[in-house]
């Protein structure tokens, strides 16, 4: 895999792995203050879920990298209808 396939790799599963993370560790508010939206948490902890969202996707693409290197698959020969 090379480096620019392997930045839009690791950026895809990032992007995919994001939207799994978003729900982890909302704190809710007990009273909805005036003007307010009752869904909106109190501390979303955006910094916790990017951390964490960087560590699972690298070890994500860590694995797809390793199974792609191993066996030597080439995405380019996929989208070429494996010539």
């Amino acid at each position: 895999m090379d480096l620019l396939t392997s930045i839009f790799t690791y950026f895809l599963i990032w992007w995919v792995m994001l939207f799994t993370v978003l729900p982890l560790k909302i704190d809710h508010r007990k009273k909805t203050p005036k003007g307010g939206f009752a869904g909106a948490p109190k501390n979303a902890h955006m910094k916790y879920k990017l951390k964490l969202n960087t560590i699972i996707s690298f070890v994500v693409f860590i694995i797809i990298f390793t199974i792609a290197e191993v066996y030597g698959l080439d995405i380019q020969d996929y989208f070429r209808g494996g010539e």
